[in-house]
């Protein structure tokens, strides 16, 4: 079933996710683990730079689904990574979207 996200429950998600990471980045301190914590924030800064970019990709309806799908009850978790130097690919967004849905059931 797909969600009807709001800014609200997209705050609230995301501010989850955020504290989350925070509270690693705490737990890994507290044990002096500063190589877990330079990893961890490497890997932050290494998604929300994938974010950025599948967010500039003009398929936002795509965009939409791989920014949110790990926010919902399933199976498994998806990760992505952007390789392109494209930055429109609106005219394959109509291919690419209904795939989407009809995989991934989202």
């Amino acid at each position: 079933m797909a969600t009807e996200w709001n800014v609200l429950n997209l705050l609230r998600h995301s501010r989850h996710d955020w504290l989350n990471h925070l509270q690693l980045i705490n737990g890994y301190l507290s044990m002096g683990r500063v190589d877990k914590v330079e990893k961890l924030v490497e890997d932050i800064v290494n998604k929300a730079k994938n974010e950025s970019h599948i967010s500039h990709l003009k398929m936002d309806k795509v965009a939409e689904k791989l920014l949110t799908f790990n926010w919902g009850d399933h199976s498994f978790r998806i990760s992505f990574e952007v390789i392109t130097n494209e930055s429109d690919w609106s005219q394959v967004e109509d291919t690419v979207y209904p795939f989407w849905r009809c995989y991934f059931n989202y």
